[in-house]
């Protein structure tokens, strides 16, 4: 594996993400889905700026794992790195943010495949989530810290958070995406191996069905956050085009958008791509 290698596999992860189509109100090759501030073009341009940055990532724990810096100055570097790939996307996208929850997994992963370069060993689940545990540990404490003292405005994560109990993007990481890794991931492999039909839908689906999306939070509230759960359930146990194009309907008429479930379909794929290249 080298940066190269690793920017191209995310490139064609996060083009794949958004190709899914019909997405329950996401942008995708049919519409925007509940988004009036981003489409296919701004995506497109998203992925373009942050994409170089995850290979930088990879190079920089690969560096600085050989230098013998301690996990907590690889992660200090990943963040500095996270900071400038976010520039990077605000600068191509006129402000807007399209790709902040990929800059993070993405980038949490791309770390954790420099230090396991480093050390030669696998890019196996179980070696993934343990360099992902390692380079993301103490991240909840952080939210705990973020969300009981800090005086700024909170993030949609934190009120979900203290709303909720539920962790989110930063439970994630601190699990060395353990749900991604051991759940998601093997059923995607499995249903690319039978070429089922819509393989990519039918994950993000049981996504959905999943997990706790903090920006269908944001926009929907509880109540939001459940029907996302319910709708995927739904769309992964008994599939068709039609409910999807029909959830998406429903999804634009009550403005929710499964955001969080979108960067855990792009990150399973970003790990299919990995975890299936053979230049590995």
């Amino acid at each position: 594996m080298n940066a190269t290698l690793l920017t191209a596999l995310a490139k064609r992860a996060l083009i794949a993400e958004l190709e899914t189509t019909p997405k329950p109100g996401l942008v995708d090759l049919k519409d925007n889905g509940s988004h009036t501030d981003m489409d296919f073009a701004l995506m497109s341009r998203g992925i373009d700026a942050v994409c170089p940055f995850f290979g930088e990532m990879f190079d920089g724990t690969f560096g600085l794992s050989l230098e013998g810096k301690s996990a907590s100055d690889l992660t200090r570097a990943l963040r500095q790195q996270g900071l400038a790939a976010e520039k990077a996307m605000y600068g191509a996208t006129g402000g807007i943010n399209t790709h902040k929850g990929a800059i993070f997994s993405f980038g949490f992963v791309s770390g954790a495949l420099g230090l396991l370069s480093s050390e030669g060993r696998e890019f196996e689940p179980n070696e993934i989530c343990g360099a992902v545990k390692t380079l993301a540990a103490g991240i909840e404490v952080e939210l705990l810290d973020a969300a009981g003292k800090t005086s700024r405005a909170l993030t949609a994560g934190e009120k979900f958070f203290l709303h909720s109990g539920k962790l989110g993007a930063r439970g994630q990481a601190a699990e060395g995406y353990a749900f991604v890794l051991f759940e998601c991931l093997p059923l995607l492999k499995r249903m690319l191996a039978a070429k089922e039909k819509n393989a990519e839908l039918k994950t993000l689906g049981y996504i959905m069905s999943s997990i706790w999306d903090s920006n269908a939070y944001k926009r929907g509230g509880t109540e939001g956050v459940l029907f996302v759960r319910q709708s995927g359930k739904s769309l992964f146990e008994d599939f068709s085009e039609e409910k999807a194009e029909r959830l998406n309907a429903e999804f634009i008429r009550r403005n929710l958008s499964p955001g969080g479930a979108a960067d855990t379909l792009a990150l399973t794929l970003f790990l299919e791509k990995i975890t299936c290249n053979r230049l590995l």
